[in-house]
């Protein structure tokens, strides 16, 4: 951390005690200070993601898997399987990628971004996800760290992803998917469509190891720049497992599932004999493999949205009946608050994952006012206060460490426990409460910003000599058919420097 910013920072301090958990807990299961769940165990299978999925779908295969909100073009759960199964043959032969070689996704929400993970992994490599709203600087980075051998883009996304090439100074092929039949695929990039339909004949490979790296997401973490996480497919299976686990489980085996796209990220139905009911989320696409491959593996339809627009957005509630949303609260004010969400369009509604910022009680009361006090709230951020201690996890999906990180990897965590930041602690029934959090990483419209990336750009700048980031609120002006406010008129108030 920045000496300055140490001193710009008031530190709270506290005693650190080890709080352990997972999710159900009961109030006499806590012993040293660890808690372990009530349910049952879950039985993990040693296959790869690709194995689980296509054991699941066997009976889905004439159903929808995922459609494009914007533009209605689908795939059938047979044709995710036969277009990842050509993919991953074509990443073989065409591009010569090798086994455990890596592969970049640059994607927004898109039906075909289960094609590019399953044919990737189908093919024996490594994916690291890429935030679509990455500067070619930080593409860069992550291309060089991670070693990608190849990237999967937009045409809208090209230019910037080939000058991230350029400044790697590495020959990494650009792969491009048209999304519309007018599109064109940039000059010098491969067409993904001729990639997916191409029919090559070698053999395929065996089932990889479940313990070798599947997905290569990159965190900051609680100090420092970018690391990548190393996940394995034991990783996504065991949690999978874990949220498709019969006692904690809120997923209808015949529901639809809908994720959309928060600022850069996903939409699911189902179609079995069908209730015409629907799962809806809203949450980071880069972020979800174990919930994707989770609900697609019941037969749920994902419907993708690549940005939020609130009038298609309204548009596919209506068409789609939603059971599950997995939302961030700017969402559930949406929901609660626009005129043109009617309440018949949330009747459907069973459960509700709020994640990525607090939400407000009142807000959360306003939201089931109109959506109905039978839909279950959950919140994925606070938890609530007792003995604050940091808590620690340790469980199958816990990742297999940092990539290239050892120093990282070996302060992250403790006598096998996975330390995350967050202070918590448990009360009397078990039930875990967060009270704080340890880590430096500052909140800006819903993306964590890492004060030591930023700092480290402005140590660049000539005459600088040293940087410190902190968090700063700032007057914002809030607009809506009652009341405005108006910057001048909010108090301000600065550190003392």
């Amino acid at each position: 951390m920045s000496v300055t910013r140490r001193l710009l920072l008031k530190t709270k301090r506290f005693h650190m005690k080890s709080v352990c958990g997972l999710q159900c807990f009961s109030s006499d299961s806590a012993k040293n200070n660890i808690l372990t769940s009530d349910v049952s165990d879950v039985d993990i299978p040693s296959v790869t993601i690709p194995e689980f999925f296509y054991s699941k779908i066997v009976d889905y295969h004439h159903l929808t898997a995922t459609v494009c909100g914007e533009t209605g073009r689908s795939y059938t759960f047979e044709q995710l399987r036969v277009n990842s199964r050509n993919l991953s043959k074509a990443l073989r032969k065409i591009l010569k990628l090798n086994k455990k070689d890596t592969i970049a996704i640059l994607l927004p929400n898109l039906p075909e971004y289960p094609i590019c993970v399953l044919g990737a992994l189908e093919a024996g490599l490594t994916i690291t996800t890429m935030n679509p709203l990455y500067t070619s600087e930080e593409i860069c980075r992550q291309l060089l760290d991670s070693s990608a051998k190849a990237i999967i883009t937009l045409p809208d996304l090209y230019s910037t992803a080939k000058s991230a090439v350029l400044a790697t100074k590495k020959l990494i092929p650009i792969i491009s998917i048209k999304t519309k039949n007018n599109e064109t695929v940039p000059e010098g990039a491969i067409n993904f469509n001729e990639l997916v339909t191409a029919q090559i004949d070698i053999p395929d490979f065996e089932p990889e190891n479940s313990e070798d790296i599947a997905v290569l997401p990159y965190s900051s973490g609680t100090t420092g720049l970018p690391k990548g996480v190393e996940l394995t497919h034991h990783n996504i299976i065991s949690n999978i497992c874990q949220i498709l686990h019969k006692d904690v489980s809120y997923v209808s085996p015949a529901s639809d599932f809908l994720m959309s796209l928060l600022l850069n990220y996903w939409v699911f139905q189902r179609e079995l004999p069908r209730s015409s009911s629907s799962n809806f989320a809203y949450v980071p696409h880069i972020r979800i493999h174990s919930y994707f491959t989770s609900f697609l593996s019941l037969g749920s339809k994902l419907i993708t949205l690549k940005k939020f627009a609130p009038d298609l957005f309204i548009n596919i509630l209506k068409n789609y009946s939603t059971t599950i949303m997995f939302v961030a609260p700017p969402m559930v004010l949406f929901l609660a608050a626009h005129p043109d969400v009617k309440v018949e369009y949330l009747k459907s509604l069973k459960t509700v994952m709020s994640g990525a910022a607090p939400l407000g009680s009142l807000d959360e009361e306003r939201f089931l006012n109109k959506a109905g006090n039978h839909v279950k709230m959950f919140q994925g951020t606070p938890l609530g206060p007792n003995q604050p201690g940091e808590l620690l996890i340790k469980g199958p999906q816990v990742m297999k460490s940092y990539h290239n990180r050892p120093e990282e990897t070996k302060k992250a965590f403790l006598d096998g426990w996975l330390r995350t930041g967050d202070l918590m602690h448990y009360n009397e029934n078990g039930l875990l409460y967060v009270t704080d959090r340890l880590k430096e990483l500052i909140k800006v419209k819903g993306f964590q910003v890492a004060p030591a990336e930023l700092e480290e750009v402005i140590r660049d700048f000539p005459s600088v000599e040293d940087a410190a980031v902190i968090g700063v609120p700032i007057p914002l002006t809030v607009k809506c058919q009652e009341l405005t406010l108006y910057p001048q008129r909010i108090k301000r108030s600065r550190p003392k420097s």
